[in-house]
């Protein structure tokens, strides 16, 4: 899987657009660095939202932007969007979120929401551009939610993955990744089909050493 550009509309601390490229090419990391509060966690928060519609913040119905709020007069709609263009599989995907949601009455930091919208689109062997019929099944095939802490996690507890207990998730996350599931299923594959995917499992290892968490 390779992350290509992460767009936030009003989410949290990332007021208006804001836009993220990701490194590609020989510098294929991004590194995100800033003080507490800044905004990293929302970052990876809006990752986890996108794909789950989850997020750890304590408060999580508070995603608007507080200064979209503040700025926005009572009953005026407030569009909160995660939007990330990303490959996997030799697929260019285009997957968005949204809330829009109504800033309330009595207070300007707080809102309700009034719509919510999933779309996920892809580019078809043709170069033409495709809309999923069904973004959510779309998403969790690409990183299932069980799998979303080894994909999404914060680095300060990178250690908890070196756990006994993980071995099984993380094996699972790299197999999901690489593909290569029947790896230990009983022998009975040819050859050539042995050497067919081991092509593809080394060409997909070095698509994924551009993926950013």
């Amino acid at each position: 899987m390779i992350f290509n550009r992460l767009e936030l509309e009003n989410f949290r601390q990332f007021y208006g657009h804001q836009e993220v490229e990701f490194s590609a090419g020989d510098r294929n990391v991004t590194v995100f660095h800033g003080a507490n509060g800044s905004g990293k966690t929302t970052l990876l928060n809006a990752f986890t939202w996108l794909f789950y519609e989850k997020v750890s913040f304590t408060q999580d119905d508070k995603l608007a932007s507080e200064r979209a709020l503040a700025e926005a007069e009572p009953k005026d709609i407030i569009e909160v969007r995660v939007t990330l263009d990303f490959e996997d599989d030799d697929v260019r995907y285009q997957a968005s979120r949204s809330y829009d949601v109504m800033n309330h009455t009595d207070s300007y930091l707080t809102g309700f929401v009034k719509g919510r919208n999933l779309v996920v689109w892809y580019t078809d062997e043709t170069g033409n551009r495709q809309k999923k019929a069904n973004p959510r099944e779309t998403l969790a095939n690409i990183i299932p939610e069980r799998l979303q802490d080894v994909f999404f996690f914060d680095g300060e507890t990178i250690d908890q993955l070196t756990q006994i207990n993980n071995e099984e998730q993380v094996q699972e996350a790299i197999e999901s990744v690489m593909g290569s599931r029947f790896l230990n299923a009983p022998s009975g594959i040819s050859k050539a089909q042995q050497s067919d995917f081991a092509k593809k499992r080394r060409t997909k290892g070095v698509q994924n050493s551009r993926s950013s968490h």
